[in-house]
């Protein structure tokens, strides 16, 4: 077991880095931007614009995927899963990836994770 969570990246963008470069780019302090974006996070909780790099990106006035690529150092592929997948392949199953991500974020981890074709 890795002891890193699948969210690993995207917890720590949302719940760490986010904030605190909002913070720093809008010269606002720490305390009262976390609480503004965790409001605004709440409300969107269960809609489509939850997973929109687009909405965040308007509704906020900064570059998320710009902020993403800062810490994109923790976009890994977990122990097994390439492993798994291949395994799969060798057993003639067809292989689809079906995602809600924002095309930005998917081609970002990608980007990171690229492996040669199964």
């Amino acid at each position: 077991k890795s002891g890193v969570s699948p969210l690993h990246f995207d917890n720590h963008f949302w719940v760490d880095h986010l904030p605190r470069r909002y913070a720093e780019l809008h010269q606002r302090p720490l305390d009262e931007v976390k609480a503004e974006l965790f409001r605004l996070m709440e409300e969107n909780k269960g809609r489509l614009e939850w997973y929109c790099l687009d909405f965040w990106r308007d509704a906020l006035q900064v570059d998320i995927v710009a902020l993403k690529r800062e810490v994109a150092d923790r976009i890994r592929v977990f122990p097994h899963v390439v492993a798994f997948l291949q395994a799969a392949r060798a057993r003639g199953i067809r292989l689809v990836l079906l995602t809600n991500a924002h095309r930005d974020s998917l081609a970002l981890k990608l980007e990171r994770t690229e492996r040669p074709p199964l």
